[in-house]
């Protein structure tokens, strides 16, 4: 749901009424709920198409869910299904102690561009900072891995922009690539050993 939320605020289950994520196992599908409508409209503008994690391969397709018990021009929630549209891949940083009320947003986005290109909504398909009121947290989204990673671990614990200090964690899509990476090495790594454990094998 980290990518959903990127775009807002989420619905909760006592103010709304509603849970942030309701997953349809039967339908193969899912309804995610806004607390805001032009939210709900830029995340079904920004995620469709888009590739999160093996479930929604090969891509999101997302539509409108309509509620009979609102009008339409109320309607904040959308459903989820695969699609065959597909985004260039992009690694978010979830960034804590981020008050809306304190930060500088253009100081603290030249403070991640040091350390290379954040995301083009128009071609990633997600903002590049999107800071998230409620929960005194961010997110930056950068286009290259490396670029994340150096600036996650340049920033970690600083005072930028009237935020911090900064608490930097990878998003859920960029942890995912980080295993996907490992598990690429992994097998390269059993093959360099695998030679070795014959040899010991014929000399016993």
């Amino acid at each position: 749901w980290e990518a959903f939320a990127r775009y807002g605020d989420m619905c909760k289950p006592r103010e709304h009424g509603a849970r942030a994520v309701e997953i349809l196992p039967d339908s193969k599908a899912a309804i995610v709920n806004f607390a805001s409508y032009e939210h709900a409209c830029a995340a079904l503008k920004g995620l469709q198409g888009a590739l999160i994690g093996k479930i929604t391969r090969p891509g999101l397709a997302i539509s409108w869910h309509k509620r009979q018990d609102e009008p339409p021009q109320k309607q904040t929630v959308t459903h989820v299904e695969k699609g065959p549209k597909e985004r260039p891949p992009f690694f978010g940083l979830w960034v804590g102690n981020v008050h809306a009320s304190l930060v500088q947003e253009e100081e603290f986005r030249n403070a991640f561009e040091k350390y290379g290109d954040l995301c083009n909504p128009q071609v990633h398909g997600v903002p590049s900072v999107n800071i998230l009121p409620e929960s005194s947290s961010a997110f930056v989204n950068f286009s290259r891995y490396e670029d994340a990673n150096a600036a996650r671990k340049g920033l970690q614990g600083k005072l930028v922009g009237g935020a911090g200090p900064l608490r930097i964690n990878a998003s859920d899509l960029m942890q995912e690539y980080e295993q996907q990476q490992q598990t690429q090495q992994q097998p390269g790594q059993n093959q360099q050993q695998h030679p070795n454990l014959k040899q010991v094998g014929k000399s016993g």
